[in-house]
């Protein structure tokens, strides 16, 4: 893919799978010695919605064959609505493939909107938080996932997020990527209505192109075994695990090792006391409260007219003229109940259709 003015990348449209035009300033730049990543967050959580950011994750690479190639632990913070860039200096030849990452979370939760990668060649890969939504009805361990306010460069795209923590906030600690599996090689820019629904299937349960984890440090990719005397249909079918070195005994290339305690906290319940207003059609109220999975603050889509509740996750219209009760008044940002405010004031209403 290298040389191309932007990657066609699988996410979510309006809810289902389509094609998303990823231009080149959506990926960080090439080194000679690793790869590059990019992991841009939705929201950031610690102890409530903050501008103070949260701990961008650790991130673990291997080639095609199963072989570790290197890791970066806590890379450093990143703010909801922005990103980071950084290396992964690789353990063997610095030209290998990453094609395989596991992303483990780190303090304080992120909800990660996309991850894209650079290869030192300059060949591109990126994935979606979409695929947390997508993927809903088929995995054993949902991943909670929230709105975003990213908009992907050089599109109108904003993707879902997917939230990864290791203090228990919420139960995802990390996931898995197959890099190549999000990116369609070919030209064409749609499929049918059983296309869509065997790729999210394939992809979701396969368990090697995306997988979630619950487990405190996740650090095992599954792999599929290339074997020259399989058929092609069987390759699919016969896979392997490799395990990287804990974060506490890492390798990294200046003998440098990390010193981080492993142990997680109890299961605690995220309490979000803000308000999210927005007027993009891609982060709709009704998907929103209707999912099992979803996590975050109350939301209010403009295109919706609607109002979700994110406590009961229960759907109200927004108040007009002739609607003032059992609405949600955006005069007062308040939900109207038999006359009266259904709840004491938010602590912060963004708006995120005016870029606050």
């Amino acid at each position: 893919m290298a040389g191309v003015a932007f990657l066609n990348v699988l996410g979510a449209v309006s809810g289902a799978l389509g094609i998303i035009q990823f231009g080149l300033d959506n990926f960080p730049e090439p080194e000679t010695t690793g790869s590059s990543i990019r992991i841009a967050v939705g929201l950031d959580f610690e102890g409530g919605l903050t501008n103070a950011g949260g701990d961008a994750p650790d991130i673990r690479l291997w080639n095609e064959a199963g072989e570790f190639l290197g890791i970066r632990a806590d890379p450093g913070k990143v703010n909801h609505g922005g990103f980071i860039d950084f290396k992964v200096d690789h353990k063997r030849d610095s030209s290998q493939q990453a094609t395989y990452a596991v992303v483990a979370g780190n303090n304080n939760a992120v909800c990660i909107a996309y991850m894209s990668i650079t290869w030192p060649d300059g060949e591109k890969y990126s994935w979606t938080g979409d695929w947390a939504e997508l993927c809903e009805p088929y995995l054993e361990e949902r991943a909670p996932w929230y709105n975003s306010n990213v908009l992907i460069g050089g599109t109108k795209h904003k993707p879902r997020c997917m939230w990864v923590d290791k203090d228990g906030n919420q139960p995802t600690t990390g996931f898995q990527v197959h890099f190549p599996e999000f990116v369609e090689q070919t030209d064409r820019t749609s499929f049918t209505d059983e296309e869509k629904e065997d790729i999210v299937r394939y992809t979701c349960s396969n368990g090697v192109p995306f997988r979630t984890f619950q487990e405190p440090d996740p650090r095992t990719v599954t792999y599929r075994v290339l074997n020259p005397l399989l058929k092609r249909d069987e390759q699919a079918v016969t896979v392997a695990q490799s395990t990287a070195p804990a974060k506490r005994k890492t390798w990294t290339p200046r003998g440098t090792s990390f010193s981080t305690r492993q142990e997680t906290s109890p299961i605690k319940t995220m309490q979000f006391n803000q308000l999210v207003v927005d007027d993009s059609p891609d982060n709709s109220a009704f998907r929103l409260c209707n999912s099992a999975s979803s996590l975050g603050p109350d939301f209010v889509s403009i295109p919706e007219g609607m109002f979700c509740r994110m406590s009961d996750k229960s759907l109200w219209p927004l108040c007009t003229e002739g609607l003032i009760d059992a609405c949600f008044n955006m005069d007062v940002k308040q939900l109207i109940i038999g006359g009266v405010a259904a709840r004491a004031s938010y602590d912060e209403v963004m708006d995120w259709g005016s870029g606050n």
